[in-house]
């Protein structure tokens, strides 16, 4: 059985200098989309999407982009008070350049909270500092976020402007 494996190998093996990278005559969102979904996405940042064909892959085959940390608390407010949107940005720039809905990400996770959040002890200062992060956040990508991944504060607002965000 050993010795069968490569025979079997050494004819795809031959082939591989030869082959050429190639895409689906239809996308996988198209399918998706067909099938009566809203969409297909995929979680991405700008450096993924310098990486190779990553970009030409994204946009072939997803409708929808996440940002895979540069929306995250930690990575737009590391600092208290300052901000750095331009990961973010970016990939909000990339989304409605390339017709591509885009779903903002978690608000507020555990996991990657900016030390200075994690160090406060009020409770009244927590839940202050959450609603003025969340507002400026909604409030940036209004009419550019589609959706949120993070659902149910009653001070944020949907894209939509319904109290609330949509999940």
């Amino acid at each position: 059985m050993k010795t069968a494996v490569p025979i079997i190998l050494a004819p795809l093996a031959a082939a591989l200098p030869g082959m050429t990278p190639r895409q689906a005559a239809q996308s996988v969102h198209d399918a998706f989309v067909a099938a009566g979904k809203d969409f297909f996405g995929v979680a991405t940042d700008q450096g993924v999407l310098g990486q190779g064909s990553t970009r030409a892959v994204v946009t072939s085959n997803f409708g929808q982009v996440t940002g895979e940390n540069s929306m995250k608390w930690g990575s737009l407010e590391a600092t208290r008070g300052s901000y750095n949107w331009a990961p973010a940005d970016y990939l909000a720039d990339f989304a409605e350049e390339n017709g591509l809905k885009l779903r903002g990400h978690t608000l507020v996770w555990h996991s990657q909270l900016p030390s200075w959040v994690q160090a406060i002890t009020d409770a009244e200062e927590l839940r202050g500092v959450i609603r003025e992060h969340i507002a400026t956040v909604v409030g940036r990508y209004a009419g550019k976020a589609a959706h949120w991944v993070s659902r149910g504060n009653k001070d944020a607002h949907s894209p939509s402007g319904e109290p609330g965000l949509q999940p």
